[in-house]
C-alpha cells in the first residue's frame, strides 16, 4: 500500500498500475478456496490479463516478468480447462493462452496487448460458466 500511495503522490501512473494489480493478487492469494463459488484460478487468470496490460504499457517492457506471467496463465487454465462445459469457451481460451505464449516468444507487443485482453473478456465468460447453477 505504500508504494500504491508513493506512486500516487508521485503521480506515477504506471507504479500506481503495478502497485494496484499486486494488492489485487495478494487478496486473491489470501481467498479461502473452500468459499470460493468458481475457482481461484479464474481470478488469477484476471489477475494476469491486468498484470500483463500493465506489463505492457512501457516503451520497453519487462520480457523476463512478462514469460513468467504468462506461464503463470497459462498453469492456471491448466489447472481449471476440464471443468469448463462449454466447449467453444473451452477452444476460445486456449486460443488465448496460446496468444499470450506466442506473443512472449515473438516478443509482439500489440499481440500481446490484445490476448490480454482477449483473457479479461474470456475471464467473464468463465466465471459465469464455472458458477454453481441455482
Amino acid at each position: 500500500m505504500e508504494g500504491l500511495h508513493g506512486a500516487a503522490t508521485a503521480k506515477d501512473h504506471h507504479g500506481v498500475a503495478r502497485s494496484a494489480v499486486e494488492i489485487f493478487r495478494l487478496l486473491i492469494d489470501n481467498l479461502q478456496a473452500k468459499d470460493l463459488e468458481v475457482p481461484k484460478e479464474v481470478s488469477l487468470l484476471d489477475y494476469a490479463g491486468f498484470k500483463l496490460k500493465v506489463l505492457a504499457a512501457p516503451p520497453r517492457p519487462d520480457w523476463h516478468d512478462i514469460r513468467k506471467t504468462v506461464g503463470e496463465a497459462a498453469a492456471w487454465w491448466n489447472a481449471i480447462d476440464s471443468k469448463v462445459s462449454e466447449k467453444g469457451l473451452r477452444d476460445a481460451l486456449d486460443t488465448a493462452v496460446r496468444g499470450l505464449v506466442n506473443a512472449t516468444k515473438l516478443e509482439n507487443l500489440p499481440m500481446l496487448r490484445f490476448a490480454a485482453q482477449i483473457d479479461l473478456d474470456l475471464v467473464d465468460l468463465l466465471e459465469g460458466d464455472l458458477a454453481p447453477k441455482r
